[in-house]
């Protein structure tokens, strides 16, 4: 095995010019994808965050029913409060209370309303 060892420490051969062409070309092509790829992962975690932060402001909105003086961070938020009356079969009598409620579309695509007494 030392032998071989030797041998290629003697040896004065060298690689050839296409050889360290294709060599250049292949490490200029990977890191042109590495670029593409931490571009792709930049635009992605930007997005996402952005997406959070909407999803938190409007969380928040739904946290606090009706018209409490706060603010109101979600453009598409509505806040109000209304009358829910509840029908007693038994005894042919309606009895209501007020609610607060705060309406979002936003969270999930689906519109979401929260009520406080």
């Amino acid at each position: 095995m030392s032998k071989r060892i030797m041998k290629k420490l003697r040896d004065h051969s060298g690689e050839t010019i296409a050889e360290t062409l294709i060599a250049l070309l292949v490490s200029a092509l990977a890191l042109v994808m590495l670029a593409g790829a931490i571009g792709t992962a930049a635009r992605v975690v930007t997005t996402s965050e952005n997406t959070m932060q909407a999803y938190y402001l409007a969380n928040n909105d739904l946290a606090t029913p009706g018209d409490s003086g706060g603010t109101n961070y979600s453009e598409k938020t509505t806040k109000g409060s209304a009358q829910i009356k509840i029908d007693k079969k038994i005894a042919n009598e309606t009895t209501g209370f007020p609610v607060r409620y705060a309406k979002n579309p936003v969270l999930g695509g689906k519109p979401v309303v929260a009520y406080a007494k």
